[in-house]
């Protein structure tokens, strides 16, 4: 497995430069140096730190006397990580990706989601995050080292009907092996075995005893060296990427094992054991990976065997290690640990516990008193229950009662309980939730006394995700914008969504949202649902449409509650609106008695208005039309004498002829007047129906009106009396 830290173009493997010895030298120098610090001031007080936390004997006990032990280093370790825990992996994200740009916040969001899905799933995130925890705290430093494995896997394609051609453009394949199976009609059949790029970011903790740097460095970011050592085999080397004559010119002899070491694996025995059958498989050899400044800038340098011979220098981009402390001390890489607040509260307490059982036993015990040579002493020796004494005279035997004093050291012991928790923070009553103590309280008491043990976590737990999460998952992105990276469907929010952390920009701000004395998710989730009933309350009152709550609000807010209370797919309770969703346009109203009313009396003036217009637009084509009759009589009359002038009086046609127009006349007036009467008489019909409906309206309206009283009124005298 190839893993690589950090980002960056990394070169191949190569064998330390002729005429670079002196600097390799240097650097050698350099290493031993700060694995010597490490080894020598460092590792004896973590091996007494270890042996205290897993209750080796204290080296004060005195034969014939109590062994008890007391574990204050271990329980107030173990007392402060589930706090931590509870914050860091909680239902929110304790730290988050802040996009430059106010149109980037879907990618900033989904970039955090990555992240934290890449260390909680892909890297047993939980796991590390305890290892890490559980060093810093006893001691005194917690490491997390993060980068990509490009080793993938081994794949093998089979490929029919190729020519020679097609198999020297396989053969010239880097890294591709090629195996030809068949051949038949001049062409081959051929299995080629690839081994493809996986592109995985792994996240691990590393060992205290096997990190060192420059001693006079202030932190890691001022470091000018900062390395990590393992032991590797033969195999896991060459899955590095290191060639197996550096193994065997740089390799050397199995190196042994740190007495930090063996402490923290609790073993008996130093050294690694070695089985002769496997020869040099078994073998494990000293690789260092190494982060070194120097004048060109930050360098990547690989180290074989305890002359930490180079095999690689290339370029780095950044340092891929986040160190923690629960006590840092400034400008000092190490702070304090918890071994360290502890240490002598546990020899105390052990001294206490010790004597109060040994007062506990000699007085349950009492020491016999004899006359010499009047009483067996073997039978004094005896002390099995209900044996005999013999003696040969009465009285000879006596006991001697040592009073109880051990009651007088239960007050120390309470005066010591009080001690660990100032120091650690760590509020026993709190912890065990002494419901006396709870009820006796009121509820603003019962909250200052839960937020002041919660202030040691939360402030252990914010120094977490400023030293640890805040770098890693910066480098997490660094390495998954690299461009050998892959889209990816992953699982989120109980759907699946496709990552393709190469678009995203990989100079995001981190910010920690991690804030003292915030973190009691009962508070958030009480709080939260009083916010919720307020907004169902607005929602019911202005609809869906109005300027205070919208309705995605009132969503998230209740999907906040799910993930406070553990519980990760919101979508499956509730499904989210979708982005472009908009209320549909609220009904109009129901107009009132009076509005209808109105309506009505519009409605009806509008009707007679229409029926008075069209009567008088038939009186008026009447008009005209008696007005073009007239005319045509008089054009014709015009005529008539015009041609009696001319040809003599024909009085009888002309009489003839005026008698027809008039008959004509008339009979078109009559048929105006006909319409216009018949057309009056419908309009008067419609308007008395119309009023007639109207009246109606207003009698069954008032009727209505006059029911709803009277059983107001009928109802008043028995809602008073009950």
């Amino acid at each position: 497995m190839t893993q690589i830290s950090g980002s960056g173009n990394f070169a191949p493997y190569r064998r330390p430069v002729e005429g670079d010895s002196d600097g390799n030298a240097v650097l050698s120098s350099a290493i031993k140096d700060a694995i010597a610090y490490v080894e020598d001031e460092l590792a004896p007080e973590r091996v007494l730190a270890t042996n205290m936390y897993h209750g080796k004997p204290l080296g004060n006990e005195v034969s014939g006397r109590s062994q008890a032990r007391m574990t204050e280093v271990r329980d107030g370790i173990l007392g402060a990580i589930p706090g931590i825990l509870r914050v860091i992996h909680g239902p929110e994200h304790t730290v988050e990706f802040v996009p430059k740009r106010g149109d980037a916040v879907p990618m900033a969001e989904q970039a955090t989601d990555y992240a934290r899905y890449i260390y909680e799933e892909d890297n047993k995130g939980l796991l590390t995050t305890l290892a890490v925890l559980k060093d810093g705290l006893l001691k005194k430093i917690g490491i997390v080292k993060w980068g990509m494995d490009e080793s993938g896997e081994m794949r093998t394609d089979r490929y029919s009907g190729l020519s020679v051609d097609d198999l020297m453009v396989l053969a010239s394949e880097e890294g591709a092996e090629i195996k030809v199976v068949s051949d038949k009609d001049g062409l081959y059949v051929a299995e080629v075995t690839r081994q493809t790029p996986s592109g995985r970011i792994w996240v691990k903790a590393v060992p205290p005893d096997d990190f060192f740097w420059n001693r006079e460095a202030r932190d890691k970011d001022e470091a000018r060296l900062i390395g990590h050592r393992e032991r590797l085999t033969k195999a896991e080397l060459m899955a590095l990427g290191v060639s197996e004559s550096d193994i065997e010119e740089y390799g050397g002899a199995q190196p042994e094992s740190t007495t930090e070491e063996d402490a923290r694996r609790q073993l008996v025995t130093t050294g690694f054991t070695e089985d002769p059958e496997m020869g040099d498989e078994n073998r494990r050899h000293v690789y260092c990976e190494v982060f070194f400044k120097r004048a060109d800038g930050l360098r990547k340098i690989c180290t074989l065997g305890t002359g930490y011979a180079v095999i690689k220098d290339v370029p780095a981009g950044s340092i891929p290690f986040a160190v923690w402390s629960p006590d840092p001390e400034p400008h000092a890489m190490l702070g304090s640990s918890y071994y360290d607040r502890l240490k002598d509260i546990e020899v105390i307490n052990s001294s206490l516990w010790r004597a109060y059982f040994d007062s506990l036993s000699v007085s349950l015990f009492p020491r016999p008193v004899y006359v010499d040579g009047q009483v067996s002493v073997a039978d004094i020796l005896n002390t099995g229950i209900n044996t005999p004494i013999r003696a040969r005279l009465p009285g000879m035997v006596s006991f001697e009662v040592i009073p109880f004093t051990g009651d007088k050291i239960v007050g120390a012991m309470s005066m010591v309980r009080e001690t660990v928790e100032r120091r650690t923070g760590n509020k026993e009553g709190a912890m065990s939730m002494d419901m006396d103590a709870l009820q006796s309280t009121d509820k603003g008491a019962v909250d200052a006394a839960l937020l002041s043990a919660q202030a040691q976590p939360e402030m252990l737990a914010r120094l977490f995700a400023e030293m640890v999460l805040k770098p890693m998952y910066r480098g997490i992105l660094e390495l998954a914008s690299l461009p050998q990276s892959r889209a990816r469907m992953i699982r989120l929010r109980g759907q699946y969504v496709e990552m393709n952390p190469v678009t995203w920009d990989r100079d995001m701000d981190v910010s920690v949202n991690v804030a003292i004395g915030s973190t009691n998710t009962d508070r958030k989730v009480a709080i939260l649902k009083e916010v919720v009933a307020d907004q169902a309350k607005v929602l019911e009152l202005m609809g869906p449409d109005n300027p205070v709550v919208t309705l995605p609000q009132h969503f998230n807010a209740k999907r906040q509650i799910l993930r406070l209370m553990g519980i990760k797919d919101a979508e499956n309770y509730f499904t989210p609106l979708p982005p472009d969703w908009k209320p549909e346009p609220p009904a109009p109203p129901e107009p009132s008695e009076d509005e209808l009313w109105r309506q009505a009396e519009k409605e009806m003036a509008f009707q007679k208005s229409m029926k008075e217009l069209a009567i008088k637009q038939d009186e008026l084509a009447l008009a005209v039309q008696k007005q073009e009759h007239e005319e045509k009589v008089a054009e014709a009359q015009l005529a008539i004498d015009r041609e009696a002038t001319h040809n003599g009086p024909h009085n009888a046609e002309i009489e003839r002829y005026k008698a027809e127009l008039d008959a004509q006349n008339r009979a078109e007036e009559i048929a105006s007047e006909e319409r216009i009467a018949a057309a009056r008489l419908a309009f008067e019909r419609e308007k008395l129906l119309l009023e007639l409906e109207m009246e109606k309206y207003k009698a069954d309206k008032s009727a209505e009106v006059a029911e709803k009283a009277a059983a107001k009124a009928a109802q008043a005298p028995k809602s008073e009396a009950e």
